[in-house]
């Protein structure tokens, strides 16, 4: 038996060096445990029954551990989506009807429209960023 869990530990090792996943991590040390019982001459059904019940065990301390020390973060806005709510600078008059606008945010001129087709924005007037629709920020005065 000791050459089986040996055969284990190594099968574990090429799985995970081929994945790195942690799909198989968790039989490395229990086949370990297994093989040290075998050569202390442990049943067969005892070598088995404790390789099967740590694997559990290590499957169920890592989710703990990974809940625990690696929380999710709150879902950080990124790209575009950071720019919801911030104030612009209109650069060039938004009018939905002619569409035409033109916002700067962030130092990055961006096309713009209004909330509302009936809504002209003039140059240089303040905007806060409501919504992003393709390429372009849909916005309303601050």
């Amino acid at each position: 038996m000791t050459y089986l869990w040996i055969v284990i530990v190594l099968l574990a090792i090429a799985v995970e060096a081929a994945t790195a996943d942690l799909v198989a991590i968790w039989f490395m040390p229990a086949a370990l445990v297994s093989m040290v019982l075998s050569l202390l001459d442990v049943s067969i059904g005892i070598q088995v029954a404790v390789f099967f019940v740590l694997v559990v065990v290590f499957m169920l301390l890592s989710k703990l551990f990974l809940r625990r020390y690696l929380k999710r973060r709150p879902n950080e806005k990124t790209n575009a989506d950071s720019l919801l709510g911030k104030t612009a600078i209109v650069t060039e008059r938004i009018e939905n009807e002619a569409q035409s606008g033109a916002v700067r945010v962030g130092g990055l001129e961006w096309s713009a429209r209004a909330v509302s087709d009936t809504m002209v924005i003039e140059k240089d007037t303040l905007v806060v960023i409501r919504e992003i629709a393709g390429v372009k920020l849909i916005c309303e005065p601050k």
